[in-house]
């Protein structure tokens, strides 16, 4: 597939769109990738165990909430992972629109620490299997 995709720097997000053939190959789904710097994680923070994982709970949290920016039924599918000093979250809506206006509300409402990057990334249904 020849997508253009970009990446731009706000306030410690990066979003990644693809061009405006989007709409048309259906990208519903919104995944954040949740980054710690590793020293403050691990010396700092205690790891996973201690309150860097705390910290990384009470943001995908903040990102879950944002859901309730959207009326009705918008949801197929919700997932989290986390490994060490990094977490993802992923969303699957009915439309692109709904995933577009969920990312922009996190990327508006959600804040992060200094030494965290939050990279939210839009995708097809079809990539999750």
């Amino acid at each position: 597939i020849n997508q253009d995709v970009r990446f731009v720097k706000e306030n410690k997000i990066t979003t990644e769109f693809a061009n405006s053939s989007s709409i048309k190959t259906g990208r519903n789904c919104a995944s954040f990738i949740l980054i710690w710097e590793k020293e403050e994680f691990y010396k700092k923070l205690g790891g996973r165990r201690g309150e860097g994982g705390i910290r990384i709970r009470n943001i995908l949290r903040d990102i879950s909430k944002c859901l309730g920016s959207l009326p009705g039924n918008y949801l197929k599918f919700e997932y989290q992972s986390t490994i060490g000093n990094q977490a993802r979250k992923d969303f699957i809506f009915f439309t692109w629109e709904q995933a577009q206006k969920f990312a922009e509300e996190v990327k508006e409402s959600v804040k992060t620490p200094i030494n965290v990057n939050l990279k939210a990334c839009m995708s097809s249904e079809k990539y999750f299997g």
